[in-house]
């Protein structure tokens, strides 16, 4: 009997340690999620990962555990400390990832646009029945493993109203009307740009489709910059940049992009802005941009079950005026 309940103390005592030990860690990461948003961000190679590796939602996770810990434990310095920190990054998330604006109301026609990460899948059938449901003006698929003869006149039978594109192996791109020819930039480290002029009623809008690679420990500097140059041959155009960033928004790298570049969902979003991962996102990975010469009207993600990635949804008006002539 003594033994037993010798066993069951050391046993109790081991689970104590364990979790102990499990909340020293999850304030360590969350301290330095924080230090690392105020101060250097992902600037340099090996602190981006860590950057990446400790969003907003999870720093308010953490913190969050290390106050009930505290509080459970009657540390009144500690309750203390753990809940400036919690309310403070709390406040900061829901600024940072959550919109809640209302549908811009526009004059001119708008456009739908619709960009997917499919995530490779073998079944493209979940991402056919959204395109259908919400009926796209364009669409822009990544990791897009649709690349046979029968598989491209299979997407050409379901969706007969569209012009069709593949892009350099695992990039698509349908449009309700006329597609022109891509310019495609291939980078070292992998990283996927192309740029397609899309004719839709008698309006030109440059459209750019972006895969980045998400190589853990490699900088994400070079491959963005490389696009704010690429992008640069269209800048008095209407211009949509679509694409899986494999970067959070917030990032230092995105600085040359912004400077003739808006985030849609930044403009226009409403709702939570993560894509990645599903079911329980906190990274916005996939974007849209627009420069000066496209109205942002409402921007939003819809879940694709096939795929970890959410769906982005956008609704935009293009300067007609500015699109008139095209640029070969």
């Amino acid at each position: 009997m003594m033994n037993e309940k010798h066993a069951d103390n050391l046993k109790q005592s081991w689970q104590r340690s364990l979790l102990k030990q499990m909340l020293r860690v999850v304030a360590f990461f969350t301290i330095l999620g924080l230090t690392l948003r105020l101060t250097i961000r992902d600037s340099l190679i090996g602190f981006s990962t860590l950057y990446y590796m400790t969003p907003l939602a999870l720093i308010v996770v953490g913190a969050g555990m290390c106050l009930l810990s505290s509080y459970w434990n009657r540390k009144r310095f500690s309750s203390f400390f753990w809940l400036i920190v919690f309310s403070a990054t709390l406040v900061w998330w829901i600024q940072t990832d959550w919109r809640f604006q209302t549908r811009v109301e526009v004059n001119e026609q708008e456009m739908t646009i619709l960009f997917a990460n499919i995530a490779r899948t073998k079944d493209p059938e979940s991402i056919a029945a959204k395109i259908r449901e919400i009926n796209p003006d364009i669409v822009a698929l990544v990791e897009a493993m649709v690349v046979t003869n029968a598989d491209r006149d299979s997407w050409k039978k379901t969706f007969p109203e569209y012009n069709y594109s593949m892009i350099n192996g695992g990039t698509q791109l349908l449009a309700k009307g006329k597609i022109g020819p891509p310019w495609v930039k291939a980078l070292k480290d992998g990283s996927k740009l192309s740029r397609s002029i899309v004719t839709i009623d008698g309006v030109d809008l440059h459209c750019y489709v972006v895969d980045i690679k998400s190589t853990i420990t490699a900088s994400r500097e070079h491959a963005l910059d490389e696009l704010a140059k690429f992008t640069l041959k269209s800048t008095e155009k209407p211009v949509l940049i679509m694409g899986d960033f494999n970067t959070p928004p917030e990032s230092v790298h995105f600085n040359a992009l912004r400077e003739n570049y808006v985030n849609l969902f930044e403009s226009a979003g409403s709702g939570y802005a993560a894509t990645w991962p599903f079911p329980l996102p906190v990274l916005a990975l996939d974007q849209i941009w627009i420069n000066h010469r496209v109205t942002p009207i409402e921007c939003g993600h819809q879940i694709n079950s096939r795929s970890d990635h959410r769906i982005i949804v956008g609704r935009i008006q293009v300067n007609r005026k500015a699109s008139v002539a095209r640029e070969d």
